[in-house]
C-alpha cells in the first residue's frame, strides 16, 4: 500500500514523456516527408519492452522512509503535479530536438545511406526512453541515480 500514488504517479509521467515525444516526432516528420520514421511495429517493441521494465522496476521499488512520513493523499488532489510537467516539457524537447536532427540530418552528419540512418533514430529513442526511465525514478530530486545499486 505504501506509495501507491507516487508510482503512479511517477508511471503517469513515463507514459505521458513516451506518448508525447512520438506523437510529435511521428507528427513532425509525416508532415514534413510523407514518411513515419518509426513505424507502428517498432513502437510496439518499443512500448513492450520499457513498459515491461518500468512495470517490474516500480513493483520491486521497496519504500523509503521519505514515502512513510507522507500524510496520506486526497482525493481531490491533482495527480499531475508541477513538477511533473517541467520534466515532461525537459524531456520533451531534448527528446524530439535529438531525434528530428537525427531524422532530417542523419544521413549528413552519420554519412550513411537512409536505412541505417532509420536505425540510429530507432536505437537513439530506444535510448531516450531507458534514461526517461531512470529520469521518472524520482519525482522531486534532482540525483535520479540514488539508490539504483540496491
Amino acid at each position: 500500500m505504501f506509495g501507491r500514488y507516487n508510482n503512479i504517479q511517477k508511471f503517469i509521467q513515463f507514459q505521458l514523456m513516451v506518448n508525447v515525444a512520438t506523437l510529435v516526432i511521428n507528427f513532425i516528420t509525416v508532415v514534413t516527408s510523407g514518411e513515419a520514421p518509426l513505424t507502428v511495429v517498432q513502437l510496439l517493441r518499443v512500448n513492450l519492452i520499457i513498459d515491461t521494465l518500468r512495470a517490474l522496476v516500480l513493483a520491486t521499488e521497496g519504500p523509503t522512509k521519505e514515502i512513510l512520513t507522507k500524510p496520506p493523499v486526497g482525493r481531490v488532489k491533482q495527480i499531475i503535479i508541477y513538477i511533473m510537467s517541467r520534466h515532461l516539457f525537459a524531456q520533451a524537447v531534448f527528446q524530439i530536438t535529438i531525434l528530428l536532427t537525427f531524422e532530417f540530418k542523419g544521413e549528413a552528419i552519420f554519412n550513411v545511406e537512409e536505412k541505417v540512418k532509420n536505425t540510429i533514430t530507432l536505437n537513439t529513442f530506444v535510448l531516450c526512453q531507458v534514461f526517461n526511465e531512470f529520469n521518472s525514478r524520482k519525482l522531486q530530486k534532482r540525483y535520479i541515480f540514488k539508490g539504483i545499486h540496491k
